[in-house]
């Protein structure tokens, strides 16, 4: 299990921007999916 702390988000919902935040969660997700299939990829290789 990992716990990522991303600000973004949160700054988000402090400013009341409930659409912002979600922007920025679904670019959290994106990016980390990102990250996940390059690994992987890696990980077919070695």
């Amino acid at each position: 299990m990992v716990y990522v702390h991303v600000k973004a988000p949160d700054v988000k919902g402090h400013d009341n921007d409930p659409f912002e935040k979600a922007k920025a969660i679904e670019m959290f997700d994106q990016m980390v999916g990102l990250l996940l299939s390059s690994y992987l990829k890696m990980c077919i290789w070695l």
